[in-house]
C-alpha cells in the first residue's frame, strides 16, 4: 500500500471503521471482453477458514458493469475475480470494503473518472513531496479498465508433460522406438512417466518459482512410435489418455492453474498429423506392424521388451497400431484379432503374405506420398537436403511420421480450428503455434485470426526454425511478411507473436 493510499484510509476511513462482525463488501468492474455474470473465488478467510470451488461465488450486478459481493462475517479474504471463461485477476487480498478494477487496483470508493478531486485528497497531496506525488501518479497511471494485460510481461515455464512430474505411475508407458534396457533385458525408463496429475501435484512449486504461466507441449491423442512428446498428433479432438487419470483430467488442470492464477499455454501443430491417419477423418494406408519380421528372424522369436514380440505402440488387448474407422475393413477385422501376428495376411497392394521376414519395412512404417487424400495432405514428398531452406517445405512432410497436412483445404481449416476452440472454451489462455515455418504464408493466419475471434484477445505465439539465412530467417528477403511477425532473434527455434 502506498503512501497515498494510507493517508486516504486514514482521513477517511477510520473515522467510519465497522466492527468485525459486519460483513465485508467488495465490487468487481467487468472488463467489456468478460463474460457476465462475475465470479469470486475465495481462500484463505479470516476468521472462518473457508475455500471456494472453482470459479467461486456469483456476483450482484449494481449497473455499469460493476458486480457486488457481501461476504458476512469476514474480516479479510483472499480473492479472485474471474468470469468463469478463463477471464481472471491476479491473486487478491482484502481486509476492509473496496472497489477493484482489473489492471488500476483497489480503491475505497467507486472510481468514476470525470470526477473531481475531493478537497481531502487535494490537501492529502500536498502533505506530500513532489517525489512522492510522482511515484503515485506513475503507480496508477497504468492501462485503462478496457485493457487486456499484455501477455508477453508473464514468465512463462515450459515443459514437456510426459517427463515432468510421475503421478501416476501405474499409467508409464514405453513407446516403440529406442526403448532402453538393463542389463538384464528390462526395460527402463519410460517415455510416458508424466501426466496431468504429477503436473497438478508440482503447480505450487511452479509458482512460488516465480512464474506466471505455464507452457505445455500439445496435449492431444498421438500415435506414433516414439510420441511421447506430443507432436504426432493422431485425434485432435481427444485428450490423450496417457496423460489423465481419475481426479486429473484436462479440465482439471486448467481448473487447478487458474485457482493459483497461473496461465496455461497450449502448444499447437496445424502444420501436420501422425503417420497414421486422423481418428474418423482420415486413414494413411499400412500394414498393421505386428507382421513386421526383421530379415533372418521369425514371428514369436524376437522379444521387444513390453510388447512381448510385437512392434505395436498401444495398450489394445490385440495389439492394435491405429483404432481408425475409416480403415479399410480387412485392416479393422484384422487388428481386431490374432495378437501374436501369426495369421497369414495377403497385402492387398503387393499380392506378398506376411508375415515374411525381411519384407518391405515400409509397407508398415512408411508412407506413400503419391496415394495420400489429397482433401487432407499434401503430395510433394519428403524434406531433403536445400528443402529446408526454400518455399517446398511448406508442402513436403517431415521424417516418416510428421505428414504435412493440407492447411489451405476447408476441411482441414474446419477440423482444426473447431478441435482447439473447444480447448479454448475450456480455459485455455494462449497458443504456441508449432513449426510455423512449414505452414503456407498465405494461410497461417487464418487459424490464427480464427481463434482470436473465437477467443477475444487471445495470445497466439509461433515458432520459427532458422538453420540459416534462407527461407524463414527474419531477416532474410524470404521470409515471415512483417504482418505476421513481431519480435524473434534469429537462431534456431526462435519464437514470436503471432498478429
Amino acid at each position: 500500500m502506498d503512501a497515498l493510499e494510507r493517508g486516504v484510509w486514514v482521513l477517511e476511513r477510520a473515522p467510519v471503521l465497522q466492527p468485525v462482525a459486519m460483513p465485508l463488501v467488495i465490487r468487481c468492474q467487468a472488463p467489456p471482453q468478460w463474460a457476465r455474470p462475475l465470479f469470486v473465488h475465495l481462500f484463505q478467510t479470516q476468521p472462518h477458514f473457508q475455500d471456494t470451488s472453482w470459479p467461486g461465488i456469483e456476483m450482484q450486478s449494481i449497473g455499469e458493469g460493476w458486480y457486488e459481493l457481501t461476504l458476512a462475517d469476514l474480516d479479510a479474504a483472499s480473492i479472485v475475480f474471474t468470469d468463469g471463461h478463463g477471464n481472471q485477476t491476479p491473486d487478491l487480498r482484502r481486509e476492509r470494503d473496496g472497489w477493484y478494477v482489473p489492471n488500476r487496483g483497489w480503491q475505497d470508493a467507486r472510481l468514476v473518472e470525470s470526477e473531481t478531486p475531493s478537497e481531502d485528497l487535494v490537501r492529502i497531496h500536498a502533505r506530500f513531496n513532489a517525489d512522492d506525488a510522482q511515484e503515485w501518479s506513475e503507480d496508477h497511471a497504468g492501462p485503462s479498465a478496457n485493457e487486456e494485460p499484455d501477455f508477453r510481461e508473464e514468465t512463462i515455464y515450459f515443459l514437456i508433460t510426459t517427463r515432468f512430474y510421475d503421478g501416476c505411475p501405474e499409467q508409464d508407458f514405453w513407446c516403440r522406438d529406442r526403448i532402453e534396457f538393463d542389463q538384464r533385458g528390462n526395460p527402463v525408463d519410460p517415455h510416458w512417466r508424466g501426466d496431468f496429475k504429477g503436473l497438478i501435484e508440482r503447480l505450487d512449486y511452479i509458482k512460488e518459482l516465480g512464474f506466471s504461466a505455464i507452457w505445455i507441449t500439445p496435449p492431444i491423442e498421438n500415435r506414433s512410435g516414439l510420441d511421447y512428446h506430443g507432436y504426432h498428433g493422431y485425434d485432435w479432438t481427444r485428450i490423450d489418455p496417457r496423460l489423465e487419470s481419475d481426479g486429473a483430467t484436462y479440465q482439471d488442470l486448467i481448473d487447478a492453474m487458474h485457482a493459483r492464477c497461473l496461465k496455461l499455454i497450449q502448444d499447437v501443430v496445424v502444420n501436420h498429423s501422425c503417420q497414421y491417419g486422423i481418428r474418423g477423418q482420415v486413414h494413411i494406408d499400412h500394414l498393421p506392424v505386428k507382421y513386421y519380421v526383421p530379415q533372418g528372424s521369425e514371428q514369436g522369436r524376437i522379444k521387444y521388451g513390453p510388447y512381448q514380440g510385437n512392434l505395436g505402440n498401444y495398450r489394445f488387448a490385440d495389439r492394435e497400431d491405429i483404432d481408425n474407422p475409416l480403415a479399410p475393413q480387412w485392416y479393422r477385422e484384422r487388428v481386431g484379432r490374432d495378437p501374436e501376428g501369426r495369421e497369414p495376411l495377403v497385402d492387398p497392394k503387393t499380392g506378398v503374405t506376411v508375415p515374411c521376414p525381411g519384407y518391405n519395412p515400409g509397407r508398415f512404417f512408411g508412407v506413400d506420398c503419391s496415394n495420400l487424400d489429397p482433401t487432407w495432405y499434401h503430395q510433394a514428398g519428403f524434406i531433403a537436403g536445400g528443402d529446408w531452406e526454400s518455399a517446398s517445405l511448406q508442402v513436403k512432410h517431415i521424417a516418416g511420421d510428421c505428414i504435412d497436412l493440407n492447411t489451405e483445404h476447408p476441411t482441414v481449416k474446419r477440423y482444426l480450428i473447431e478441435s482447439i476452440n473447444r480447448y479454448l472454451d475450456m480455459g485455455v489462455d494462449a497458443l504456441r503455434i508449432d513449426t510455423v515455418k512449414h505452414v503456407e504464408r498465405d494461410n497461417l493466419l487464418e487459424y490464427v485470426n480464427a481463434w482470436k475471434q473465437h477467443k477475444p484477445g487471445l495470445f497466439v505465439f509461433g515458432e520459427n526454425l532458422v538453420k540459416g539465412t534462407g527461407y524463414g530467417d527474419l531477416f532474410g528477403t524470404t521470409t515471415v511478411p512483417r504482418s505476421f511477425a513481431h519480435g524473434g532473434t534469429h537462431g534456431r527455434g526462435t519464437t514470436f507473436e503471432i498478429r
